[in-house]
């Protein structure tokens, strides 16, 4: 009796699971995600997103006012580069990481070369500067330092290394001045 639960039980799991397996065709599971990153600003009174609205296309920063949630958000795309990332400043700005495909391929063997850039997004003007530096990445959010964050950045020294060992600089950044500091090397 005990054998025959478990035969009919085995049996039930394994029907079901060819029923849920077919319904999802194969693209699905190699799509990314429609949103993230939603994050709440300082003040709590805005809420931003990464949102991708169809198969293929770049995601674009929607900001959202958290007293009408109904109201058309502020959509910031950066075609022809992509947003690959933000962060709350203060309740006005917001830290944009963008990229952009420079070169299809090198010899054969990766899916291209990309450029990134920062940039500073002034909610109130709804403007964006782009900082003159280049491939820069946001490694910390300073908050207790208005207007600075820290940056990793590969320096062009590194001759003589091995080019699987890529050692990162620190740097703190001034937003404003778009002057670094070095922090660890």
């Amino acid at each position: 009796m005990n054998s025959k639960i478990k035969l009919i039980s085995v049996l039930v799991i394994v029907l079901q699971s060819v029923v849920y397996a077919s319904s999802l065709p194969l693209e699905a599971f190699a799509q990314r995600d429609s949103m993230r990153n939603v994050t709440l600003s300082p003040d709590g009174n805005k809420i931003a997103l990464l949102r991708i609205s169809e198969r293929g296309a770049n995601p674009v920063l929607e900001i959202y006012e958290t007293a009408d949630l109904t109201k058309a958000p502020f959509r910031m795309n950066a075609d022809p580069m992509e947003i690959t990332s933000y962060g709350w400043i203060s309740s006005s700005d917001i830290v944009v990481s963008f990229r952009q495909k420079v070169r299809d391929n090198i010899q054969g063997f990766n899916r291209g070369v990309y450029e990134n850039v920062l940039g500073k997004l002034d909610l109130d003007r709804k403007k964006v500067r782009k900082f003159k530096e280049t491939n820069l990445s946001v490694a910390n959010l300073l908050v207790d330092k208005p207007n600075k964050i820290l940056v990793s950045l590969q320096p062009k020294d590194v001759a003589g290394l091995n080019p699987r060992f890529r050692p990162l600089s620190y740097y703190e950044f001034d937003l404003n001045t778009e002057h670094k500091k070095l922090v660890l090397r």
